[in-house]
Order: C-alpha cells, then structure tokens, then sequence
C-alpha cells in the first residue's frame, strides 16, 4: 500500500464548538488560549472519479476557507479516505 497525493478544495469548514482544547492549564476567561478542532469537507478526485471526504484537523488558520486549495493524501486502496491534508 501507498499513499498517492491529489488536488483538492475545501468546500465546507464547520468548528466544533462543543470540543474545547486547552492550550494552558491556568485561565482567566474559559476561552482564554482555547482552540477548537475543525471538520473539513474536501472534494477531489482520484483516476477521474469525483470524492467528498472529511478531515478533523486541529484549528488553524490555513485551514479556514471555502474554496482554498489544498494538497490530499489518500492511500491508492482507499481513495475516499483522507489520510492527511497541507496547504497547496
């Protein structure tokens, strides 16, 4: 098995409020140094087959936009699964 690499766009970004990570363990405010994950939705495809995966990816701010490009990894068996996702 190998992982393979494709283009691809972020169609859909949702935060999940609801899953707090602290980054300090002593805050004044509860927000205070607090990130919330994100769930991507990417559409690419693989051997000119169309795909809409998601990715959980810690939040960041080269993750955060509609329509930005990114870079897929997905293993060549599996190509619906998204291994992991780099800004283009």
């Amino acid at each position: 098995m190998s992982n393979e690499e494709t283009r691809g766009k972020i169609i859909k970004v949702k935060k999940l409020w609801w899953l707090k990570i602290n980054k300090k363990p002593i805050r004044t405010t509860s927000f205070n140094n607090a990130i919330f994950p994100l769930v991507l939705q990417v559409q690419y495809s693989v051997n000119n087959k169309e795909y809409i995966g998601k990715k959980l990816v810690a939040w960041d701010d080269s993750f955060t936009q509609v329509g930005q490009d990114v870079v897929v990894s997905y293993n060549e068996n599996k190509p619906q699964k998204i291994l992991s996702l780099r800004r283009r």
